[in-house]
């Protein structure tokens, strides 16, 4: 069974706030930064498979940020593998940086 979450269908002023708390729900708690709010749009379209969650993310640009805090109120051990289909994504941690 495929599910899809999108904004399209959201209040401009409550769009954010949806997609974060939708993202931390499909996938892992995070803290989410969105520069232009007004024009912020996304999508998630997810499909299980066996013990698996197929998803395709669209969004337009945010930054989020996922620290020691958020890994320590976590009570599952998830493991995600992306592939960037276009635009771009910078990956920091511990001083290391990737950019894809």
């Amino acid at each position: 069974m495929s599910v899809t979450f999108t904004t399209d269908a959201c209040p401009i002023a409550e769009r954010v706030d949806y997609w974060h708390s939708i993202s931390c729900s499909t996938y892992i708690d995070y803290d989410c930064r969105i520069d232009d709010r007004a024009g912020f749009a996304a999508r998630i379209e997810a499909t299980p498979l066996a013990d698996l969650n197929l998803s395709i993310c669209n969004n337009t640009p945010l930054v989020a940020d996922r620290t020691a805090r958020h890994v320590a109120r976590s009570d599952t051990d998830s493991m995600f593998f992306g592939m960037i289909l276009e635009g771009s994504k910078i990956i920091e941690q511990d001083g290391h940086v990737i950019r894809a």
